[in-house]
């Protein structure tokens, strides 16, 4: 029979909860997949199964109780660790978007203008074409690195 003592559950438990917890929080404040249209479902069975990826490789810090206050601390803090890497991922594609704009205006196609039905706004031409592609990039970048059998851009 196999036995587990409370303090190899609570690292385990401390193990799973901080990075999920981060994860699911860059997740939700992300460009790509903090959009409305994708289902809550899917952000949460992504954060899972990227934490079931990475768990292994991580070392866990035996002495944080996860039910303590500092548990609850640590807790917060990759909150923000997570969403301070989804805001800054929205940064870098708002910054993309934004140069989209002056590139068209600089071309002429400032009067190029039409509804775009994700921002629930006007939009200049050339804006969600270089969001689409940076967004594009960046995904198979990070693919790429996993698995080297998608083409990666260079940069």
């Amino acid at each position: 029979m196999i036995t587990v003592t409370s303090a190899q559950l609570s690292s385990w438990l401390a193990l799973f909860v901080f990075p999920f917890v981060r994860i699911l929080a860059m997740i939700a404040s992300s460009p790509i997949l903090g959009n409305k249209q994708v289902p809550v479902r899917i952000k949460i069975g992504l954060s899972i199964l990227l934490t079931i990826i990475m768990v292994p490789t991580l070392t866990v810090q035996s002495n944080i109780e996860p039910a303590s206050a500092l548990g609850f601390l640590v807790l917060i803090q990759q909150l923000l660790a997570g969403l301070a890497i989804g805001f800054t991922m929205r940064l870098i594609f708002t910054a993309i978007e934004m140069a989209g704009d002056m590139i068209g205006i600089q071309m002429g196609l400032g009067l190029a203008i039409f509804y775009d039905l994700y921002a629930s706004d006007s939009t200049n031409f050339k804006r969600p074409r270089y969001a689409r592609f940076s967004q594009f990039q960046w995904t198979s970048h990070h693919a790429g690195s996993a698995s080297r059998q998608l083409p990666r851009f260079s940069h």
